[in-house]
């Protein structure tokens, strides 16, 4: 995980003409180092009784991101997948239609 944050602190050198916008990426990649030595830190019991703890505490929240994650996956899946093109939006070739004699 540190990588990314070295990662997105390159991208941030090469902004020096945008200085709000090196800060910016430099605040993330600080932000993103801090996550990763947070992480390294802690044991998998630690992180799971964290975890467990925040949905003990809020349990509609946890309810609401778990239907969101699920709607999102659904759609992740189902993007995949080939549809139909309606009829009222089929295009249909000139040489097909009838035409009348004049």
């Amino acid at each position: 995980m540190s990588d990314v944050g070295g990662a997105i602190r390159d991208t941030g050198t090469s902004l020096d003409s945008l200085p709000q916008l090196k800060e910016l990426f430099d605040q993330a990649a600080l932000g993103v180092d801090e996550l990763a030595e947070a992480i390294s830190r802690r044991s998998f019991g630690e992180m799971y009784d964290e975890v467990h703890a925040a949905i003990q505490r809020r349990p509609a929240l946890t309810t609401a991101a778990a239907v969101l994650t699920g709607l999102a996956f659904f759609r992740l899946v189902n993007a995949s997948k080939v549809r139909p093109v309606p009829r009222s939006h089929a295009v249909v070739p000139l040489d097909v239609l009838p035409t009348p004699d004049v």
